[in-house]
């Protein structure tokens, strides 16, 4: 929690170091943006009306964080520094579209949320290893782990249901949580009387991977504002747990929308000039590889009329659950989202079943 963040704005760089270890680990990062160089005496002032409706106002509903930012006197430029990134950063959606409540939320539970709310995170291993240990504890409490077995569809018989594979295999159940993307939840419940599946737009996300010639050393992480390049991290000093390091691997988070308007070399072009200019010690090294990736479907789109209508994780099926950052978890759609998600229908679960094996 004492990573210091930097970030490159109108030519300059600005980091945000947290406050001292007396505060409360929530605070810290306030502190720290408060007493940086960032934001203007001005635009401080208008964060601290904000952090103060957080203490004493509800959440905004029926409106944009755009609409909710003109009501709360927020400047252009703090809007354009502050924001606008944040926004981008925590629920991939321009603040012209995306939710209040759910900005509200993220910043309720950054700021006066229990200890460890607002700590990062990073993987330091893919995120697929994250799951190695499901299998074991899976065959440790007499259950079956079947992985790359694509289901085919969910049927009702009786009061089971039979879960049919495209291998042909067959599992049977009293219950069934689906935790798949919502477009996947509605072919397979299709022989099912499922409602209120949503239909979702998407925002897209693009990831450019960038290997140098000779190590540089750099921050562990840095946010562009104004630029294509929003997000730039060290993936050696995440993997070795410092706060900078010497790296030959970037993984830089770009702007999805400036991605699809250009050609995909242009775009790079674009990204890796921008990169020279945030670190200038990037100049002495040559640029040996790049791989661009582009996810057109990455987050749904939730905006204050989509919102309301997120599924929540009890179906209208008796022994049916949802699970996924597009169900109703009061929180955009990220992981956090996705993890609660999968409690509360696993939770719903066991609820269901419980009569039976007590």
């Amino acid at each position: 929690n004492s990573t210091p963040i930097q970030f490159f704005a109108d030519g300059s760089t600005h980091a945000v170091v947290p406050g001292p270890t007396w505060l409360p680990d929530k605070n810290r990062f306030a502190w720290g943006l408060l007493k940086g160089s960032l934001l203007s005496a001005r635009d401080k002032r208008a964060l601290l009306r904000v952090f103060t409706a957080l203490l004493v106002g509800t959440s905004p509903k029926g409106c944009t964080v755009e609409q909710w930012l003109e009501r709360k006197r927020q400047p252009k430029a703090l809007v354009h520094k502050f924001w606008e990134p944040l926004c981008l950063a925590t629920i991939n959606a321009e603040i012209s579209v995306a939710d209040a409540s759910l900005l509200w939320q993220v910043l309720t539970l950054a700021f006066l949320g229990p200890k460890g709310a607002s700590d990062f995170a990073f993987a330091t291993c893919p995120l697929s290893e994250l799951l190695n240990p499901v299998a074991t504890v899976l065959s440790n409490n007499n259950s079956v782990f079947a992985p790359n077995s694509n289901v085919k569809s969910i049927r009702r018989e009786g009061e089971e249901f039979s879960i049919h594979t495209k291998k042909q295999h067959v599992f049977r159940s009293r219950s069934v949580v689906v935790a798949t993307p919502p477009s996947a939840a509605e072919k397979l419940c299709s022989e099912l009387p499922v409602t209120n599946m949503p239909t979702l737009q998407y925002s897209p996300i693009a990831s450019l991977y960038v290997r140098l010639s000779q190590p540089v050393h750099l921050p562990i992480m840095t946010a562009g504002i104004g630029t294509t390049t929003q997000w730039v991290f060290n993936s050696k000093a995440i993997a070795l747990r410092q706060h900078s390091s010497p790296t030959i691997e970037l993984t830089v988070t770009v702007s999805a929308a400036a991605a699809a308007a250009k050609s995909r070399d242009a775009f790079v072009d674009v990204v890796l000039k921008e990169l020279k200019l945030m670190f200038p010690s990037l100049n002495h090294t040559d640029i040996v590889d790049t791989h661009l990736i582009i996810e057109k479907r990455a987050t749904p789109v939730f905006t204050p009329e989509v919102q309301p209508t997120r599924p929540k994780q009890q179906t209208s099926v008796p022994g049916l659950f949802l699970a996924g950052d597009y169900t109703q978890t009061q929180l955009p759609s990220t992981i956090e989202s996705a993890a609660k998600s999968g409690r509360l229908a696993a939770n719903l679960a066991h609820s269901f079943l419980k009569p039976e094996s007590s």
